[in-house]
């Protein structure tokens, strides 16, 4: 309704009120507030709350966090999440290769999304190795599902199965 017929509207409104007893007017007045309020307010879809993480907005119900691919070639191990990693809950200390813990020579970068990190580590070609993950965790403070990862060999690529909920196989 535009303003002017809003205006007539209760000024006809406030004509007939005035005639009624008190407990009639008011819910006449009630009548009329909810009447607007409601037109606008069943149009609106309900809202869903969106998590804002390095800028990119995400939603609060997902898969559990989980590793979905390890690529290795002789001197880099990336490691793909379905969910972007919490870069304060990771450093050398809590990623483990063949069991030892990384050094401050060992270089460890994050994509943009922050869902994918590269481990600058020397490996030896044909030989297999394991990477183990203490106390990650996602954005959101989600901990990691399975944390160790066997029988990896440099220059290949291991992809995993994809956890699914209940609430998100729809």
């Amino acid at each position: 309704m535009n303003k002017r017929k809003r205006s007539v509207v209760f000024s006809v409104l406030s004509i007939i009120l005035v005639s009624l007893s008190p407990a009639q007017a008011n819910k006449g007045i009630m009548f009329y507030s909810n009447a607007f309020t409601a037109s606008k307010g069943s149009r609106q879809k309900p809202r869903q709350k969106i998590n804002s993480f390095n800028g990119i907005r995400l939603l609060p119900v997902h898969d559990p966090f989980q590793v979905v691919l390890i690529e290795s070639t002789k001197n880099t191990v990336i490691v793909t999440f379905n969910i972007p990693v919490n870069p304060l809950s990771l450093n050398q200390k809590n990623i483990l290769i063949n069991g030892e813990p990384l050094t401050r020579a060992n270089k460890i970068r994050f994509n943009k999304t922050g869902n994918l990190i590269e481990i600058n580590t020397e490996l030896s070609v044909g030989t297999k190795f394991t990477v183990e993950f203490t106390d990650l965790e996602s954005y959101d403070g989600e901990k990691l599902t399975v944390t160790k990862f066997n029988s990896l060999l440099p220059w290949t690529s291991t992809e995993y199965p994809s956890i699914k909920t209940e609430e998100n196989e729809e």
